[in-house]
């Protein structure tokens, strides 16, 4: 292989080795014009013949010594490993390891279609390790994952893989030929001398933007034979949307519009609205703002936030459902931070149908309005429910640590009596200790939940302005290994999410 950093010693192109040719070649031109000899020529004394030797030499020891550094560097450079690529419908994701994250900046990755076209690329932070690339034809790809080295390009892994038919596919016309720039390889010529290389220095162990992360296993819930796979995660690491590299497992409101839409139910005191849900460095924010003019439909005075899945077929998204009562344990679990309440705060993790009578389950809401309000949350309820037959509800009578101060960890067990229970960062709930059973409808195909509401509180609400948030660092689905699939559809992990 070539190795231009040699190639340049070799020529006598490093900084010490031109000056001691220079110094030579000035000392022989000296000689010369003091005893009229052309350079080695025959009455070249032998002397002068040993000292150019010596000093020839004295170069190539230089060069050497300066070549190995720059082999050594070249050799510690971050080399992605173990690419894998698992095809889903419309889908591929990307997996892989690195061999160093010493001066790691980010990777590159980059697919197109085997035969050409179809292509995109994108670039992820230090932390990320799997990345999902969706809006796929049912044919092969190519996909490389390249590191990224104080900003340079590094070495790279390459798989092929095709993905499984029955995605969103775009539409052959919007699909116009890509035209990317060559695939360049690291070349050392572009690079300063060696000499002149930066000192590197151990960078902080940054696992990319906060909320990009996505842990591999619940916190809880015992490990089932087998152990667990996660068939949902979203750590918030990419914009919601369905363009390339987007997050297209949610869309950002309560209907399929773009501008207002109503609550869900008739005591709420808001108006959904995409503006009022982003992705930001440190994950989910979901916020309600007050507003003095009244807000269609309704008439309200709250702009507040929510995702959700969607099942009216909007093109360009995929969305998660699953399906109960078919023998499978499933976790949900959220990493949160509720709002402020002062007697409407209403945040919740869930699912619903369809169909819509009696599917919602309540992994948690917020019981900010409660007819026993006082301060804070200290009086408020959490709530959960599963409204199958027989309705079962489980609720938790007020927080004894503000739940609006940190992030907690929320995770909802569903087992396969399809009794339910609860932890709150890894410690069970006796209050929502096996909950149930009921009888889900097997026909059921339910999304998911994201929603920061306001209901009418008995009391005076304090929220008359400004904005609050609701936070959300990651929300996970695992199901048991043995069931793996079972009773789920487009599962995978978010664009911009990694599991660790």
């Amino acid at each position: 292989m070539f190795r231009p950093g040699l190639e340049r010693a070799a020529g006598r192109e490093t900084r010490k080795g031109i000056l001691i040719e220079v110094f030579d070649h000035a000392r022989e031109v000296e000689l010369q014009q003091r005893h009229k000899h052309t350079p080695l020529g025959p009455h070249t004394p032998r002397r002068r013949v040993l000292t150019r030797g010596l000093l020839a030499g004295i170069g190539l020891v230089f060069a050497i010594a300066l070549a190995a550094p720059a082999a050594s560097l070249a050799a510690q450079r971050p080399r992605p490993l173990n690419l894998e690529l698992n095809p889903a419908a419309g889908s591929l994701s990307a997996s892989w390891d690195v061999s160093s994250t010493t001066g790691l900046t980010g990777f590159r990755i980059r697919w197109k279609q085997a035969g050409g076209g179809g292509g995109g690329h994108v670039d992820v932070a230090r932390g990320v390790r799997s990345y999902t690339i969706s809006r796929l034809r049912h044919v092969a790809y190519e996909v490389r994952v390249r590191s990224l080295y104080h900003g340079r390009i590094g070495p790279f892994a390459l798989a092929e893989a095709t993905p499984l038919p029955g995605g969103e596919e775009p539409p052959e016309e919007e699909e116009p030929p890509v035209e990317e720039p060559p695939e360049e390889e690291p070349v050392e010529e572009e690079e300063p001398p060696v000499e002149e290389e930066p000192p590197i220095e151990e960078e902080p162990e940054e696992e990319g933007p906060q909320g990009a992360l996505v842990s591999a296993t619940p916190t809880g819930p015992p490990t089932p034979a087998g152990g667990w796979s996660v068939v949902y995660a979203d750590g918030f690491g990419a914009p919601i949307g369905k363009g390339p590299g987007q997050d297209n497992t949610w869309f950002p409101n309560n209907c399929t519009l773009t501008s207002n839409c109503h609550g869900f139910n008739s005591d709420e005191l808001e108006v959904f609205n995409p503006s009022a849900a982003k992705v930001t460095p440190d994950g989910l924010k979901l916020t309600c703002t007050y507003t003095a003019a009244a807000q269609e439909p309704g008439g309200k005075h709250y702009v507040c936030g929510a995702l959700r899945g969607q099942n009216q077929g909007l093109p360009g998204y995929r969305f998660f459902t699953w399906s109960p009562g078919k023998g499978q344990t499933l976790v949900f679990q959220a990493v949160a931070k509720f709002p402020p309440n002062t007697g409407e705060a209403d945040p919740g993790w869930w699912s619903a149908g369809p169909p819509w009578n009696d599917t919602e389950i309540d992994f948690f809401e917020g019981g900010g309005a409660s007819g026993s309000h006082s301060t804070g949350w200290r009086t408020d309820p959490i709530y959960t429910a599963w409204f199958a037959t027989p309705h079962v509800t489980a609720n938790k009578p007020g927080f004894t640590v503000d739940p609006s101060l940190a992030f907690h960890t929320y995770t909802f067990e569903v087992k396969p009596d399809n009794t339910y229970s609860i932890w709150i960062d890894g410690v069970p709930q006796s209050w929502a200790t096996n909950v149930g059973p009921v009888k889900p409808d097997l026909a059921a195909k339910t999304t998911l939940v994201l929603s920061y509401a306001l209901r009418e509180c008995r009391c005076v609400t304090g929220f008359t302005s400004g904005t609050r948030e609701f936070d959300v660092k990651s929300v996970s689905v695992y199901e048991d290994k043995a069931h793996r699939g079972v009773g789920v559809e487009n599962e995978g992990i978010a664009p911009g999410t990694s599991i660790g």
